[in-house]
């Protein structure tokens, strides 16, 4: 559970206030049951790295369905505030 709230924290600043960061542990915790239920050591990966993309996974993909715009309107929304701040950084 501790590790869920940590993953929590680190996406709680990149997301709106809108969203309900306390709702997100919820959607983490069964991204935590799948890491345990299907690690195994022969993967290579730790443990702990292994649980913490499945968990950051299951809040990301929650946070996708809730989403009304595409992944790729979004990308390009983001292509075209980082063009304005170079053009306003060029201009000062």
């Amino acid at each position: 559970m501790p590790f869920v709230r940590r993953m929590n924290h680190h996406l709680e600043g990149r997301l709106l206030p809108s969203v309900d960061v306390d709702g997100l542990i919820r959607i983490g915790m069964p991204g935590l049951m799948e890491a345990i239920e299907h690690y195994t050591v022969q993967e290579g990966a730790a443990f702990e790295a292994y649980m913490g993309q499945r968990i950051r996974g299951a809040m990301i993909d929650h946070l996708r369905s809730m989403d009304i715009a595409p992944r790729s309107e979004r990308r390009s929304l983001c292509d075209l505030e980082q063009a304005i701040a170079r053009i306003r950084a060029q201009v000062c």
